[in-house]
């Protein structure tokens, strides 16, 4: 059974991304999301530009969507479109993929709970930072929990 991505490990993971920004002088908004897109936690940095709230958001929604990091996706879009450009520009309006390093899948025991993105650094800060509270070693002791009953009677 899959589990959900809590507030607890929501929390810590955006905590991990806003230690090593500020360490490093970043501001940044970091988004985390469960495997259903609905938004766990959001934190924007003191100084962090206010458009890096939506991107981080949609890079996040581009993670879920695809099951991969944003940087895959980016770098996949970019080759394809070599030989047709247009193909990049409607996968972005069309398809509802930002093609911007700094979303990456969270995964327990192979299965994706998740999402963590980071936006207003470059990209690659943006990645790693993601990449850092995703597998990082914070995130391997989080564990997801099972979905609560709802308590409405099936069928």
């Amino acid at each position: 059974m899959s589990g959900v991505l809590d507030l607890a490990a929501a929390s810590a993971m955006a905590s991990v991304v806003t230690a090593e920004a500020a360490a490093r002088g970043l501001s940044v908004t970091v988004a985390v999301a469960d495997a259903q897109g609905s938004l766990v936690t959001l934190v924007r940095m003191d100084g962090a530009a206010g458009l890096s709230v939506v991107t981080a958001q949609h890079k996040v929604a581009t993670v879920l969507r695809t099951g991969r990091s944003t940087r895959d996706v980016t770098d996949e879009l970019v080759a394809e479109s070599g030989a047709e450009p247009a193909l990049l520009l409607g996968m972005v309006v069309h398809g509802g993929l930002i093609p911007i390093p700094g979303g990456v899948p969270v995964r327990r025991a192979g299965i994706l709970v998740g999402a963590v993105a980071v936006s207003g650094a470059s990209s690659a800060e943006d990645h790693d930072l993601a990449t850092l509270a995703a597998t990082g070693p914070t995130a391997t002791r989080l564990t997801a929990t099972p979905p609560r009953e709802s308590g409405i009677p099936s069928g």
